[in-house]
């Protein structure tokens, strides 16, 4: 498999799996938050790559869309998660 990409067109995959993968879960501050986070990962994975070529990665895709449905819909979904009172060390 030969795959030709320029510089810029890696720079830019690589921006885009730096947002995906890091950058929008950085500031969450709800289960509301992560929900967004987690579709957005999930739609990428589903139209930019080959995860919906087998079966058992669609049934697994399947499942993360409903946690993601149950993460949005809960009734304290908007509550901002408490705040850590020591710093990570």
């Amino acid at each position: 498999m030969d795959i030709k990409a320029s510089v810029p067109e890696m720079k830019n995959v690589l921006k885009q799996l730096h947002l995906i993968l890091f950058a929008l879960w950085q500031d969450i501050t709800s289960f509301h938050d992560f929900a967004l986070s987690l579709e957005t990962l999930l739609d990428t994975l589903v139209r930019k790559s080959l995860v919906g070529s087998y079966p058992m990665n669609l049934k697994i895709m399947e499942k993360l869309y409903e946690i993601r449905d149950e993460l949005e819909n809960i009734s304290f979904s908007r509550e901002d998660f408490a705040k850590e009172d020591t710093p990570i060390s």
